[in-house]
């Protein structure tokens, strides 16, 4: 089977890499891949030079009719992310080509519109190019219960047309046992051996709540000796730079990172979000043993389960009193561990793979009979 994949772009970010952690996995099951991307940018070369059979990146916003000439080469397409979604199911039935899309955002949920920082017009005119261009796929793999409702109840795709197939996670890439050691992790970001390090993963944009987390950890350190890193980059950096000043917090924001090195680092992971689609930072803490402590949207608990624990979206009280909780009961952070380390194997590229090939395969050949 030949798929074109069309994606945003290949940055490094949580859709981006769980389609880069599919690459092998579906091309060792015989599928030839194709790619195509937008915007300029491959945080993932190694994966797209050995498991991409043609690549087409950064091609530009308006040139939809590259899109439909690699559709016209392969049997399905596969979109990911709204842009993507719209612009490459158009181009798949300009082709004459079926489509197929991973559903990998929850903004449609009416409670999460508060969230989204998008003026109103833009906001609707986004939502309905979705809601219409849905129509076109054959089938679409909603990555959390929560986003495939989104889509349900904002966007009136029917339920029918939607499974559930979460994101991914490479179990050779995020093992604790490879890499730098513990000590050198920490000492990679000046963590003292006696500070109690929360560590994040994230883009640094308002709905992923990063100033509770500062906040939270400012409060904790009036009586201990811990330490925040926040790796990632994006918009917020000025804002959370000048928050932690503000309030002589006790965190580190290095940019971005190669994740195994901070999640190797930490003694907590904390996700504050307000939204996700489905949180791949948390299932990769889990594959590295990192117990987490979340915000209680349904994202992350479908996610986390009994791997992690979970305060009220936005309470930085909740966040301060479960971070010092945790810091003083190692035997329950031990146990989120291992419970994390068991359900992120469900998780996996190979699982994953192989359940979104075989309901294309399906999807295919009902559409054919």
């Amino acid at each position: 089977m030949r798929i074109l994949h069309v994606i945003n772009s290949l940055r490094p970010s949580g859709a981006e890499r769980h389609l880069a952690n599919l690459f092998g996995p579906l091309a060792a099951m015989g599928v030839e891949n194709h790619l195509v991307t937008f915007v300029p940018g491959n945080g993932f070369e190694d994966q797209v030079r050995r498991h991409v059979t043609r690549a087409e990146l950064g091609v530009g916003r308006a040139n939809v009719a590259a899109v439909v000439r690699m559709a016209r080469e392969v049997d399905v397409v596969h979109t990911q992310l709204v842009f993507s979604d719209v612009v490459g199911r158009a181009a798949a039935a300009l082709a004459g080509t079926p489509s197929v899309s991973t559903l990998q955002t929850s903004a449609w949920a009416s409670e999460n519109r508060r969230f989204v920082r998008m003026d109103p017009l833009r906001y609707h005119a986004t939502r309905l190019a979705d809601a219409a261009t849905a129509r076109l796929a054959l089938r679409h793999f909603a990555v959390s219960s929560k986003a495939m409702r989104a889509y349900v109840e904002g966007l009136h795709v029917p339920a029918e047309r939607i499974e559930v197939i979460a994101n991914t996670v490479d179990l050779a890439e995020f093992d604790p046992s490879k890499g730098p050691t513990r000590a050198e992790a920490r000492a990679g970001f000046g963590i003292a051996a006696d500070e109690f390090a929360v560590v994040t993963l994230a883009r640094l944009i308002p709905l992923k709540a990063l100033d509770d987390a500062i906040r939270a950890v400012a409060k904790v350190a009036k009586g201990r000796r811990v330490r925040l890193v926040i790796a990632g980059d994006g918009p917020e950096r000025d804002a959370l730079e000048a928050l932690t000043r503000e309030l002589g917090a006790p965190v580190i924001l290095p940019g971005r990172q190669p994740a195994t090195r901070v999640l190797q680092a930490g003694d907590l992971f904390i996700l504050p979000s307000c939204y996700e689609g489905m949180p791949l930072s948390l299932i990769e803490a889990m594959a590295m043993g990192v117990p987490a402590l979340c915000s209680n949207i349904p994202e992350n608990t479908e996610t986390g389960g009994d791997a992690a624990a979970y305060v009220p979206v936005r309470d930085v009280d909740a966040y301060a009193d479960a971070i010092a909780a945790l810091a003083d009961d190692p035997a329950r952070r031990a146990t989120m561990a291992a419970l994390g380390r068991e359900r992120v194997k469900a998780y996996s590229a190979e699982n994953v793979a192989r359940r979104f090939l075989t309901s294309v395969e399906r999807v295919l050949a009902d559409a054919h009979r």
